[in-house]
């Protein structure tokens, strides 16, 4: 028997230990080696081993052990370390004996392990979970068949439930179906299940992660979702399901698709391009402005070289946009596919990598060549008139001169017989000083202060009545073609004017005409008239023009043509392109003022060596056709009333006074409207007429009338001036009850007006 008890103590897995009463090993089974590394013997001849080998932080388990085992049986977990210096789990169970204590030492470190493993995997699943749960993002996972095994409460929240553990077991189905039943008069309360079981299928197919952009009503809510998919794999590589991540992303693909919207309707090209020159995306009014069909074919050019017009100026662009930041309205020129060339303003931002390093522009191109047109053309308008107040004003202090010198150039001539060798002499000054006054009307014409008598007429019946002289002063190698429109509406104008106008353009056709070198060119001239309506969308390109309806007389020619430069040009005052002593350089700049007196404009083409059109638009009336002429009287009126003169120019003032002396009537002069109120107050006699100068200092020539009918209601009047923006004039157009005799006049031009002032025939 003992034999037995032996060989099963010797043979046990477990270890047995004999303690004597004091505690020190008197036996230690061959087991104890496997379980520690160290042999029967090494306990038998250490006492303390045991103790040794014990972990640290158990040892204070082990004291209090004899007085426990004493008492009652014991049993103790505690850990030691082993020969290898691993830690090993012990299970001791004691028991008191005759003469001491027996020990069964059992190794439970695999146990103790697996025990540990599933407290820290039940708490990672906790913290997992825990985690899970806080993440404001959908989590998900799915069995192979497509029910959830797991959510977290976003995801819940998203299918509509409180619990995450209700959608276990369940697929996206139930949720659709659910929510039929819930309301079933919206078809579109939950649209999410057929895209997500698609999903599912196609990572479940392809065993790899996949990004998806889903969209649906949720519960009536239409939401965008950014979603991630990925396969769940088992030990063995094989796919037993899906995990997703679903991020609701229905804020930024709203403001996506406002700003989408905004960069698809907007009039202004919005760009994205690499730093090297390559266009990433571009929006449809930048394929427009650049003349391309679609986004592929433009992200095949080369900035720099295809679409600048100088290459140079991109590497301006890009380091303004490193120095500053940005770049705001860099102004370049462009060109477009056809190489038409554009005037743009870029605004931009650069792109950065993750390294803050420049990959790329964002921005903006407004076109502004329209606007570079309009403000060359406002500026060349602003010049004119900058120009025609300068002439006007000298036209005025001309006329004061001339009005001297002509006037008394006719008086002498009349007290002088022609047989006085001093005739001639005289004669030639007038003869002079009517060639200046003459040039001074052009200048009032440019200036727009030239006064005018209008009369409704028919602008064809003009041009008909005027052709035979025009067939005159061109050669005959040139042949002369008229278009008139028939039953064009009619205008108000002067018909002298209008043949001024038309008799210009025929001179200048002539001589560009005459410039042509080549011998088989058959030479014409297109006399055009038409009717037409402006419109808001021309005045936009065409500063100087005012939306209404219009006639037009256009006159072409195939001469020589003029370059951009000269066209902007021709209307400026003595520029002309006629060479020295060929021409005074007035013509063009005249037809300018009486079109722009005239509520009209003036436009141009022309190209070198194909040809000119120039055109003048005229505004229609609806008024009926009269005669509104005035005809001057060839002699001399005499008259014997009292008349008044007001002129603060000394020299036109005795003039005035010599002449109106010579033509018989009796004469009172003041030089200027104060003078006058007091010279009419102190007079007895009865003044018949003045004569005023409409500008003057202190008191102007309307405010004297208007004081000195006060004093003679019955006085008539006769405003003079050489050039005015007057207050009696309603845009330049004499009125029927005023009398006006422009400066310098003649002595024959003062007799007839005076005639009429009387006589009451006007």
């Amino acid at each position: 028997m003992e034999d037995l008890f032996k060989l099963m103590v010797e043979n046990s897995v477990d270890g047995m230990i004999f303690f004597d009463n004091n505690f020190n090993i008197k036996y230690a089974s061959p087991a104890i080696r496997n379980i520690t590394g160290y042999t029967s013997e090494d306990f038998l001849s250490d006492t303390r081993l045991l103790f040794n080998i014990i972990y640290p932080e158990d040892k204070e388990k082990i004291i209090p052990i004899k007085d426990k085992i004493k008492k009652n049986n014991h049993e103790i977990k505690f850990r030691l370390i082993d020969t290898k210096n691993e830690i090993k789990w012990i299970h001791l169970k004691c028991k008191s004996i005759p003469g001491g204590y027996i020990g069964i030492m059992i190794d439970i470190t695999e146990k103790q392990n697996a025990l540990e493993t599933i407290k820290k995997n039940e708490e990672k699943i906790r913290l997992f979970k825990l985690i899970m749960d806080n993440i404001p993002e959908m989590v998900w996972a799915k069995d192979k068949n497509g029910r959830f095994i797991f959510v977290n409460k976003e995801d819940a929240k998203f299918l509509g439930v409180k619990d995450t553990e209700k959608p276990i077991g369940k697929d996206d189905m139930f949720f659709v179906n659910r929510y039929k039943e819930e309301r079933p008069d919206r078809k579109d309360w939950f649209t999410f299940g057929k895209q997500c079981i698609n999903s599912d299928k196609i990572v479940l197919k392809s065993g790899k992660p996949r990004r998806f952009f889903e969209s649906g009503n949720v519960r009536g809510r239409f939401l965008y979702l950014d979603v991630i998919k990925a396969p769940i794999f088992d030990e063995n590589g094989e796919i037993i399901g899906t995990v997703g991540f679903g991020r609701d992303v229905t804020k930024e693909k709203e403001l996506e698709n406002r700003y989408r919207k905004i960069f698809e309707e907007s009039q202004d090209c919005i760009f994205v391009t690499t730093i090297e020159g390559k266009i990433v995306d571009i929006n449809p009014a930048g394929l427009k402005l650049f003349g391309f069909e679609s986004l592929e074919e433009i992200k095949q050019v080369d900035i720099a070289r295809d679409l600048f017009k100088n290459p140079s100026d991109r590497l301006k662009y890009i380091e303004k946009i490193k120095r500053n930041g940005f770049v705001k309205d860099f102004e370049t020129i462009l060109k477009k596919k056809d190489g038409e060339y554009i005037n743009v303003l870029v605004s931009a931002t650069p792109i950065f990598d993750g390294a803050k390093v420049i990959k790329g522009f964002q921005g903006m191109i407004r076109d502004i060549t329209e606007k570079k047109v309009f403000d060359e053309k406002l500026k060349q308008i602003q010049k004119m008139e900058s120009i025609g107040v300068l002439a006007g004003g000298i036209a005025h202090d001309f006329n004061n001169i001339l009005t001297v010198i002509n006037g008394y150039a006719e008086m002498l001539l009349r007290q002088i017989d022609n047989n006085n060798h001093i005739y001639d002499k005289v004669n030639n000054i007038l003869n002079a000083g009517k060639k200046a006054a003459n040039l001074i009307k052009q200048l009032l014409a440019f200036s727009k202060k030239q006064i005018y008598s209008p009369e409704i007429v028919n602008v064809n019946d003009v041009i008909k009545s005027f052709e035979k002289m025009l067939n005159r002063i061109i050669e005959e190698n040139i042949r002369i073609e008229t278009l008139l429109k028939k039953d064009i509406p009619l205008i108000k104008a002067d018909i002298s004017q209008l043949e001024q106008i038309i008799m210009n353009f025929i001179v200048n056709a002539k001589d560009a005409l005459n410039q042509v070198k080549n011998p088989y060119l058959k030479k014409k001239i297109i006399i055009e008239t038409g009717y037409a309506t402006i419109d808001d969308n021309y005045t936009r390109l065409h500063p100087a023009s005012k939306p209404g309806e219009y006639i037009f007389i256009s006159v072409s020619d195939n001469g020589i043509g003029m370059e951009k430069e000269t066209v902007q040009r021709i209307f400026e005052p003595f520029f002309t392109t006629k060479g020295k002593y060929k021409g005074t350089g007035l013509g063009l700049s005249v037809v300018y003022g009486i079109v722009q007196q005239n509520g009209g404009f003036i436009t141009v083409y022309s190209e070198p060596d194909i040809g000119t059109t120039i055109k003048v638009y005229w505004p229609v009336i609806k008024e009926a056709k009269k005669d509104e002429f005035l005809t001057i009287a060839e002699n001399l009126r005499y008259g014997n009333e009292t008349i008044l003169v007001v002129e603060d120019e000394k020299d036109v003032r005795e003039l005035a006074v010599d002449s109106l002396k010579s033509l018989g009537y009796k004469v009172f002069e003041a030089e200027n409207g104060l003078k006058a109120i007091e010279l009419l107050k102190k007079i007895n006699k009865r003044i018949d007429a003045v004569i005023t100068d409409v500008i003057m200092p202190e008191l102007n020539g309307i405010e004297f009338v208007k004081k000195a009918k006060k004093i003679f209601p019955e006085l008539k009047v006769i405003y003079t001036s050489g050039y005015t923006d007057n207050h009696i004039l309603q845009n330049n157009i004499i009125e029927k009850d005023v009398f006006f005799l422009h400066k310098p006049f003649s002595l024959n031009e003062l007799s007839e007006i005076l005639y009429k002032l009387f006589e009451e025939k006007i």
